[in-house]
This record gives C-alpha cells, sequence and structure tokens, in this order.
C-alpha cells in the first residue's frame, strides 16, 4: 500500500512539474477588420467576453466582442480589411 501511495504521488509530482515548466505558448493575434485610422480606446472584460471599443477610421464608436475562450495567447490588433 505504501508503494502505491509513494508512486502515485511521484507521477503526479512529475506531471504538475511538467505542465508548470511548458507554460504557454504564443500565438498569432487575433486581427479584427478595421479601417485604417481606427484605434483601440479602451477594453473591457465581462461574463466571458473581451469588449473592445473602437474609435475613428470615418466610422462612428464602435465596440467589438469577443469570447474569451476564442482568444489566442498573443492578443488583439487592428488590421485594414
Amino acid at each position: 500500500m505504501g508503494v502505491l501511495i509513494v508512486a502515485g504521488t511521484l507521477t503526479l509530482a512529475v506531471l504538475v512539474v511538467g505542465r508548470l515548466s511548458a507554460g504557454p505558448t504564443a500565438s498569432a493575434p487575433v486581427r479584427l477588420a478595421e479601417p485604417a485610422g481606427s484605434r483601440i480606446a479602451g477594453i473591457a472584460a465581462a461574463d466571458g467576453r473581451l469588449l473592445v471599443h473602437v474609435t475613428g477610421g470615418g466610422l462612428p464608436d464602435r465596440v467589438r466582442v469577443l469570447r474569451l475562450g476564442d482568444l489566442p495567447v498573443g492578443g488583439v490588433e487592428l488590421a485594414a480589411p
């Protein structure tokens, strides 16, 4: 019984150390298709969503809503459509 407890504890420790040392992997950022001259005026998180307040670009102010679960580690960028 003692051998099983020690083996299970060691296995768990090895798995935890392996996952912690790997860290998050960087990926390409999400690109929001916005016209040239647009800029991000503010960002807020609410109810599992990221709200991005975009201004400029010849359009009225607007809020883009992104699900946090769909976002990569790379972040959010504005890009011309």
